[in-house]
């Protein structure tokens, strides 16, 4: 799917590495019996980085560092989480509390070593955009959900938003008083 974007000039960036997701980042518990293999043998084969870290803690740690290296050592401006990749999200009670969308100020951190990236960057001031319930989020938003047809790419209301001529509507709004107050003079002068 990457592929295919870059090739179509939609979006410009590369894989910096894969991880297998699921339960502990292990594609534990995924779709079928044999889904941890599959999973395995699609990343390997990706060409890119596989994350396989023996502990969530060390994968947290190893996604820091990739992270950092892949930013020049220049400042990391903001983290986004999309889902509930357990490096990502933690594997604490916090986790399940934290606030979707964007989170400037969040809650305590969880003096936790699998607290998730989440905690981590948020523990260093670095603003998060935590997308965990997607379709919670595209409710409270007024988007639409799995809309049919499906709009070309820069289409729909995400890419557009009305602006109203704000002359227009004090003009609009000084006739109508104008109005109002004729109507409320003769109607007083005919008393």
């Amino acid at each position: 799917m990457l592929d295919s974007l870059n090739e179509k000039n939609i979006i410009p960036y590369k894989l910096l590495a894969i991880s297998m997701g699921g339960y502990l980042d292990q594609a534990e518990g995924m779709f079928y019996s044999d889904s941890q293999d599959t999973i395995k043998k699609i990343a390997q084969d990706s060409g890119a980085l596989v994350i396989d870290a023996d502990s969530i803690e060390e994968n947290i740690l190893q996604r820091m560092q990739l992270y950092r290296a892949a930013s020049n050592e220049k400042p990391i401006k903001a983290f986004v989480n999309i889902g509930g990749a357990t490096p990502n999200y933690g594997d604490t009670n916090a986790s399940i509390t934290y606030p979707n969308g964007l989170v400037i100020d969040g809650p305590k951190i969880p003096d936790h070593p699998e607290r998730g990236l989440i905690f981590e960057y948020q523990n260093l001031g670095i603003p998060i955009i935590h997308l965990l319930n997607i379709r919670d989020l595209a409710v409270k938003n007024g988007l639409p959900i799995d809309p049919t047809p499906l709009p070309e790419i820069g289409e729909g209301g995400v890419y557009k938003r009305i602006i109203y001529n704000k002359y227009i509507i004090i003009l609009v709004i000084g006739i109508e008083f104008f109005y109002l107050f004729w109507a409320f003079k003769n109607k007083r002068a005919n008393i």
